[in-house]
This record gives C-alpha cells, sequence and structure tokens, in this order.
C-alpha cells in the first residue's frame, strides 16, 4: 500500500511539473538546502537492499553538505561542482581512473598527491575530497575564467589532443550543469 500511494504521489509531482504548472520546488533558485527522497523496500526478503540504501543516502547527505559548503567558502557555483563530481566519478567516493585519480572529483594524485599528504586528507572520504576539488577548481578559474578553469581541471595543457579531450570534458559539464 505505502509504494502504490508514494508512486501515486512522485507521478503526480512528475506530471505537474510537465505541464508547466507553478510549483515553487520547481524554482530555480540558490542552493540553501537539499531534500533527498530515500525510497526502501516495503516488501519481504529485501535483505541488506533496506539497510544498503540508508548508507547509500547517508554517504550523499555527507557529499551534498561539502559541495554546498565549499562551494560557498570558495564562491564557486554549488552546481558545477555537482556537475564536475557527476562528470568524473559519477559520484563515487572509491573511483579511480587509468590517470592516477581518486574520489569524487578525481583529483590528480601525481599533482595533488603530496598536498593532500601534508594535509592529512583521506581522497577516498567524499568530504576531504571535495575540499581539495572545489579549492583547487577556484584556482584555476580565478587564474583563467570559468570554463577554461573547468578545462584546466580536466588537465589541459598546450597540445591540441589535450585541448580537444578538454573540451568535451567541459561540453559534459555544461550538459549537466
Amino acid at each position: 500500500p505505502y509504494a502504490r500511494k508514494l508512486q501515486e504521489m512522485l507521478s503526480n509531482i512528475v506530471s505537474n511539473i510537465d505541464s508547466g504548472t507553478d510549483i515553487k520546488l520547481a524554482e530555480e533558485r540558490p542552493v540553501e538546502k537539499v531534500l533527498l527522497i530515500v525510497i526502501t523496500s516495503d516488501r519481504g526478503l529485501s535483505g541488506a537492499y533496506n539497510s544498503n540504501i540508508v548508507k547509500l543516502a547517508k554517504l550523499t547527505i555527507a557529499a551534498a553538505r561539502a559541495i554546498v559548503q565549499n562551494s560557498q567558502k570558495y564562491n564557486i557555483d554549488p552546481k558545477l561542482v555537482a556537475s564536475i563530481v557527476i562528470v568524473e566519478s559519477s559520484a563515487n567516493p572509491f573511483a579511480i581512473s587509468n590517470a592516477a585519480a581518486v574520489g569524487v572529483m578525481q583529483i590528480h594524485m601525481p599533482t595533488w598527491g603530496t598536498t593532500a599528504d601534508k594535509e592529512n586528507l583521506n581522497l577516498f572520504r567524499a568530504e576531504d575530497n571535495i575540499a581539495l576539488g572545489v579549492r583547487i577548481l577556484k584556482g584555476y578559474v580565478a587564474r583563467h575564467g570559468l570554463w577554461p578553469g573547468v578545462m584546466r581541471y580536466r588537465g589541459w595543457i598546450q597540445t591540441p589532443e589535450s585541448k580537444q579531450e578538454a573540451d568535451d570534458y567541459a561540453q559534459k559539464v555544461r550538459r549537466i550543469y
């Protein structure tokens, strides 16, 4: 019964948004609070599903808080940071790339590993990774401007291949942003 009622409520919300109805929750505004709707199973035999969903929700909330707090601290749009997190790692705090980049913001270890060590940061902890990632992004944006700074975050150097990869990256971030 709860699952059906929840599905009915969510369908109603989505159908009203699509029809252009004026809904306050759908208005674009500065990020101050984040709402996460967690849906667990009300059926038996779900095993660890419910506890895993709740654990993932807690990690997501911590990452969202870190995005908002660090974005405010460094004056970077939190939607931009969230877009980079999605492109870089799909918000996986344990992501490791072939280019030796780790965590949700894919911090490049050969470049930033020493900084992380000196500051005793655990880059597999989303809050630490986001704090360093936003700080790095802010530096690039301050020196090069918004989208060139995002391209530098990706690792753009002055070669045609690197520029093309960084430009493709910036386009992916823009589509989500």
